[in-house]
């Protein structure tokens, strides 16, 4: 039952990241329509290097826990 509860949280924490991260781009189409888009590669890093902890820590626990 607790892997279930793990996997379900995992689930809607990467979906919600990646529906945020597709919104952020489609809005950005519409705002910036027929302009070059500027994305700062920091933030990307950032996004990403959160992205791969939180996944990361929460499949190693439920793994090996």
């Amino acid at each position: 039952m607790i892997r279930v509860v793990q996997l379900s949280l995992l689930g809607s924490i990467l979906s919600n990241m990646l529906l945020v991260l597709g919104c952020a781009f489609f809005c950005g189409g519409l705002v910036f329509y027929r302009k070059e888009q500027v994305f700062n590669k920091v933030h990307i890093l950032a996004f990403f290097f959160n992205f791969k902890c939180l996944s990361g820590s929460v499949l190693s626990h439920s793994y090996y826990g």
